[in-house]
């Protein structure tokens, strides 16, 4: 997860652009709500810098919002370009729910069945990948601790409480990634948990560290086999592309997995190794 630029764009002047240019019924009534939607895109800007999304009441009002964002979304649509600004929020590309996955597509952080009224509000639209946006759903918050994370609005790289484990079984060395319970405040803890179980990133990144772990196998023995009698020389090299990882944010599942290798025993004497 990584925090992204809040749109400064004027949600006045993004309505109306979101309109079809011309008179069509869809139009008529969006434009008679437009008071209302402002008014509520205000109050949810009020509360989510509070992070209090619980607090945003749902509303059945705005229902005509849903199709006038399905307008924009139309690739042949000449409003297409409001719904690719979104996309182009996102840092390189890069889902900021999981830091792993291609931006392809749009989640409304609270979800336009139960809250159309924000369903073209810039602040409830998150780039996201696919996968990602799949997994959230339509989930809405119901309390402080069933709240997501929201990209806009919350430091997510203060502390790093991304972790991982590493265990050597069935044959090979995997890693289980978790939420540090110890660096974050009890709520924060919740609410981070919750965020990474719903989009289901332990699996995620349980599977990417397989992918890496052979690589990185031949660069430890290849130290190891320069310095058999120096074990600080492997936790060193991996520790430091831990800290080379770094640089991309604190929770990447890179830097949680060097890390906990840096801390396996085992795996930096090069037990159960078979490379060539």
């Amino acid at each position: 997860m990584y925090q992204i630029t809040k749109p400064l764009w004027n949600y006045e002047q993004f309505y109306k652009n979101c309109l079809p240019k011309k008179e069509t019924k869809n139009k008529i009534e969006a434009t008679n709500i437009q008071k209302e939607a402002l008014e509520k895109g205000l109050d949810y800007d009020k509360k989510a810098s509070k992070l209090n999304f619980s607090a945003i009441s749902q509303n059945e009002n705005g229902k005509i919002l849903i199709a006038i964002y399905k307008g924009i979304t139309q690739k042949n649509s000449n409003r297409r370009k409001h719904y690719d600004s979104i996309l182009s929020l996102s840092n390189g590309g890069l889902c900021p729910f999981c830091s792993h996955g291609s931006v392809t597509t749009i989640d409304h952080f609270l979800p336009k069945e139960k809250y159309p009224i924000y369903a073209i509000l810039p602040y409830n639209l998150i780039p996201c990948c696919s996968d990602c946006n799949k997994n959230k759903g339509s989930l809405s918050p119901k309390g402080l601790e069933e709240q997501f994370i929201h990209p806009y609005y919350e430091k997510v790289d203060d502390v790093r409480w991304l972790h991982a484990i590493c265990k050597y079984r069935d044959g090979g060395y995997i890693l289980d990634f978790y939420v540090k319970k110890t660096v974050l405040s009890k709520e924060r803890e919740e609410r981070f948990k919750y965020s990474f179980n719903t989009l289901k990133l332990s699996r995620l990144y349980t599977l990417q560290a397989s992918r890496e772990i052979n690589v990185i196998m031949q660069t430890v023995k290849k130290i190891f086999d320069n310095s058999p009698s120096d074990k600080k020389a492997v936790r060193k090299e991996l520790i430091n592309e831990a800290k080379k990882y770094s640089i991309n944010g604190k929770n990447t599942w890179q830097v949680a997995m060097y890390y906990a290798l840096s801390e396996n025993e085992n795996f930096c004497n090069c037990c159960n190794f078979n490379v060539n």
